[in-house]
């Protein structure tokens, strides 16, 4: 066990104190955290992923223990300035909800750092919500009239955590992170910069060899974009996780490492 033990790090870049741990030797496979998460949801991941790979998971700008935004960043530029603190040339990309968003961002801005493209249960830029981004404005309202705990009460009632806090075992860690989320993105405009036309547009031009995850009971709108992106990326393979929901790696931790291993290890 001591030899995948992570050593937690930070790494000043783009102006911003990020958080991020390495375990692990191998080819590098970077971990992208969600929405209100941080490099924690990764647990079930770290031990199982560190016997083949060089696991790099970190906290985004904004989020976890690395500093909040204070003026114009993206997200593709944090890491690939992470990478280069690591001395990482190239890495597989594993990214789940807006971490998937924030994966394809990266492939479409530095493909050639990019090996393989893992897109979990993710969102993607320029697609048209309706009922996630109505959902989201109500949390948002909540945390500016009522405060940040109200917030954080109404955005753990969403369908996408549902599953995951009907499960005993799972319920206290997801609840104990996004109970330590700032609330930071929900009282400020966030000053990322995106991909430009929209990734949702640019998705052809992926030729990264990559898998879409997604759980079964994965809520309609986030179903509805990893087709979307399954069909629009060249090549791109999907797997269906069955009977969970939208957090496939602490639902289903077991068969969702098999097939990040099964997908980065296969002679292509």
């Amino acid at each position: 066990m001591s030899a995948h033990h992570p050593s937690p790090n930070f790494a000043v870049i783009n102006g911003a104190q990020i958080h991020y741990e390495l375990s692990g030797a191998g080819e590098a496979l970077v971990l992208i955290h969600g929405n209100t998460l941080d490099l924690r949801m990764w647990a079930p991941q770290v031990e199982a992923l560190s016997r083949r790979f060089q696991v790099l998971r970190y906290d985004l700008r904004g989020f976890g223990k690395s500093s909040l935004p204070t003026g114009p960043y993206s997200h593709a530029g944090d890491l690939m300035a992470l990478l280069d603190h690591c001395g990482i040339r190239q890495a597989h990309v594993l990214g789940l909800s807006r971490g998937g968003l924030i994966a394809a961002e990266f492939a479409l801005t530095y493909p050639e750092a990019v090996k393989r493209l893992i897109l979990a249960d993710a969102g993607i830029n320029g697609y048209p919500w309706k009922a996630f981004a109505e959902f989201n404005a109500e949390v948002v309202q909540f945390a500016q009239t009522q405060g940040v705990d109200a917030a954080r009460k109404h955005w753990l009632s969403s369908g996408l955590f549902a599953p995951a806090l009907a499960n005993e075992q799972l319920a206290p860690t997801v609840r104990k992170i996004v109970g330590d989320y700032s609330g930071w993105h929900w009282l400020h405009a966030d000053p990322q910069r995106l991909v430009a036309p929209s990734a949702l547009e640019q998705l052809s031009s992926i030729q990264t060899p990559t898998l879409v995850m997604v759980g079964e009971h994965e809520i309609p709108e986030f179903q509805d974009v990893v087709n979307i992106t399954h069909q629009r990326i060249p090549n791109a393979k999907m797997v269906t996780l069955p009977g969970v929901g939208h957090l496939t790696n602490l639902e289903a931790p077991d068969a969702f490492n098999d097939h990040v291993i099964e997908f980065l290890t296969l002679r292509h």
